[in-house]
């Protein structure tokens, strides 16, 4: 799951300079991934909650990134069905790497998690 969230986050990756900007945008693709799941709501109004209940700034263009982070998720990597539950950053020195823990397939709702 880590490489998959690593995938998932790769069009915004590149717009990292540091370590603080990588760890930034994988959590708010981790935070997607997870909300894409509410299928009740489209990506943007999902996005506009999800800004709203974080008391993120009011920012066009970072709703844009989480309704098209939701969106891609929805099309793209909707044969993975695992929620993220943890992730964790860590700078090997020539790149930095990316440990998630999340449910096992097919267990959404479930307690059950792997790495």
């Amino acid at each position: 799951m880590s490489e998959v969230l690593v995938d998932f986050a790769r069009p915004y990756i590149d717009a990292a300079k540091t370590k603080q900007e990588f760890e930034r945008i994988i959590g708010i693709a981790a935070l997607a991934w997870n909300v894409s799941f509410h299928t009740e709501e489209t990506p943007e109004e999902l996005a506009s909650r999800l800004a709203a209940d974080l008391n993120l700034p009011d920012n066009e263009g970072l709703k844009t990134a989480l309704a098209e982070m939701i969106i891609r998720r929805r099309i793209w990597f909707a044969h993975h069905d695992r929620v993220i539950i943890k992730y964790q950053v860590t700078d090997t020195g020539r790149n930095y790497h990316v440990t998630v823990i999340s449910t096992l397939p097919g267990q959404l709702a479930s307690g059950n998690t792997t790495e």
